[in-house]
């Protein structure tokens, strides 16, 4: 999290705790009629997930029959993730090789009606590290309804007590970057966004941008071409 983020979340707890203390019955209504809107949000959230979980169905057997051909596709993971994600430098150079080894990704969404999401990415024998399967749980809980009441409470904490991040250690057999947890690196590792556990809103924009478009839209990526690509065809 920014230190501006940090500023910016300090001074709204200042403030709620300021017209608490002034007048808490107005601070009461306010909180009263932000949570009622809120509970409308919610359902319309709930109503929508039913329908997206229902659609997710429908999708497996063809996102089981795109992993089969995809099978058949050298290197077609890693191409993929590099024409995504390296022009925003979110790829380290000496994270590259590993993809080489990459042999499928698997989403598991919306297992939940918060939205919760699973990751498992499938590797061939490498040099690199031991395990040939990594999972990452992405679990949107529940947040504790009577610390909404407290003053200064925000919807800032709301995000951070929701989101519980688990991913499967690796075991690393050849050592390939110093430190993927420097801030000079966080932003734009892969390794480091999937170990990450501390960093919710970081880690779940990455997640949305592979949820929403990665996952769904891979063939598309693999077969657009680059901007150099389309430059050698000139």
């Amino acid at each position: 999290m920014s230190d501006r983020k940090r500023q910016r979340e300090g001074d709204d707890d200042d403030r709620g705790a300021k017209l608490f203390k002034s007048d808490p019955t107005l601070y009461k209504k306010l909180k009263s009629c932000a949570e009622s809107i809120k509970g409308i949000d919610r359902q319309c959230a709930a109503e929508q997930i039913q329908v997206q979980q229902k659609h997710d169905r429908l999708k497996q057997k063809h996102y089981a029959e795109r992993s089969k051909m995809i099978l058949e596709i050298p290197q077609f993971w890693k191409i993929v993730l590099l024409k995504f994600f390296e022009p925003v430098e979110f790829i380290l150079e000496e994270e590259k090789p590993i993809f080489e080894y990459l042999k499928d990704i698997n989403l598991q969404d919306n297992i939940d009606m918060q939205g919760s999401h699973k990751y498992t990415l499938t590797w061939k024998e490498n040099p690199y590290f031991e395990e040939l399967k990594w999972t990452r749980d992405v679990k949107i809980e529940e947040t504790d309804d009577k610390h909404k009441s407290e003053p200064g409470w925000s919807e800032m904490d709301e995000m951070a007590l929701h989101l519980k991040i688990t991913s499967s250690p690796i075991t690393w057999k050849k050592k390939i970057c110093d430190d993927f947890g420097s801030d000079e690196n966080a932003q734009r590792s892969f390794i480091h966004w999937w170990t990450c556990k501390d960093d919710p809103d970081e880690s779940n924009s990455v997640a949305q941008l592979l949820r929403e478009t990665v996952w769904d839209e891979a063939i598309t990526i693999y077969l657009q071409p680059t901007a150099q690509e389309e430059s050698d065809a000139e």
